[in-house]
């Protein structure tokens, strides 16, 4: 665009130069193409104001993307220390369901030994009553 423009103010330089050199008469199509050149000049500058304009905010961009970048980190960690505490309970659950299905399977094994010893137990106890 600065080339553009460069070469638009270096023609209408030119012919400036060229209206100088020649006589005062003015020819219309002259004044129409510098007419025309300093429209466009004033056009390109505008343009080149809005994208400095624009640009100002570009070393912004990547200040509030780190950021972000920073928090979308920090939230994956937290997932993640989540997820290892939701797994350890899991693990824990698991744990004591199987201890609790253990200590079940020992309780009856403990009656099942038991049992025989009550029935015995109890004959006995009705043998030295009945044997009084």
């Amino acid at each position: 665009m600065k080339e553009e423009n460069n070469h638009l103010q270096e023609k209408l330089e030119r012919l400036g130069e060229q209206q100088s050199r020649t006589a005062p008469v003015a020819d219309p199509n002259t004044l129409d193409s510098v007419t025309e050149l300093e429209l466009e000049v004033s056009q390109l500058n505008v343009i080149k104001d809005h994208h400095e304009e624009e640009t100002e905010h570009y070393p912004k961009i990547p200040e509030d993307q780190n950021q972000s970048k920073m928090q979308l980190l920090q939230s994956l960690q937290e997932q993640k220390d989540m997820d290892e505490l939701r797994h350890q309970h899991e693990q824990r659950n698991a744990r004591h369901t199987q201890l609790c299905l253990e200590n079940n399977e020992e309780v009856k094994c403990l009656q099942k030994t038991i049992e025989p010893i009550k029935t015995r137990f109890y004959e006995e106890k009705q043998k030295i009553q009945t044997g009084n």
